[in-house]
């Protein structure tokens, strides 16, 4: 089966607390892989790094971190896919061309767990509460 192999696709995002829980908001055309792959397994895994200006003071370097999250993927519908919408393309007015128009999606990624690492290796766990 294709779908089991891992796939991975950059993608711009948006991070919000939205009561209790913490998204991550992002668009996708529904023509692509990643779109039925969320539909068949909403269960996803994703990958952030700060990436920070390149600069000749290594004190810039010390707030650095990878965090790898592991979530629950949903296309969201509605009033709640447009609302996301809204707020992602507050964040990401440069990158319009990816979030706005009938054939892309919104989903949210409910984050379960974290893993971050900074740039000494020191490594810190978080697990959302009752999961």
């Amino acid at each position: 089966d294709e779908g089991a192999a891992p796939h991975t696709s950059l993608m711009n995002f948006t991070f919000v607390e939205d009561g209790a829980d913490s998204l991550i908001i992002m668009t996708t055309r529904t023509d692509t892989k990643k779109y039925v792959l969320m539909g068949k397994n909403p269960t996803v895994g994703l990958l952030l790094h700060d990436f920070p200006q390149i600069q000749s003071s290594e004190r810039s370097f010390k707030r650095t971190l990878s965090i790898s999250i592991t979530g629950s993927a949903r296309i969201e519908k509605g009033d709640d896919a447009e609302r996301y919408r809204r707020i992602h393309l507050q964040k990401n007015m440069q990158y319009a061309q990816f979030i706005e128009g009938k054939e892309k999606a919104v989903v949210t990624v409910k984050i379960m767990q974290a893993r971050m690492c900074n740039i000494q290796d020191h490594v810190t766990n978080w697990t959302r509460s009752g999961s």
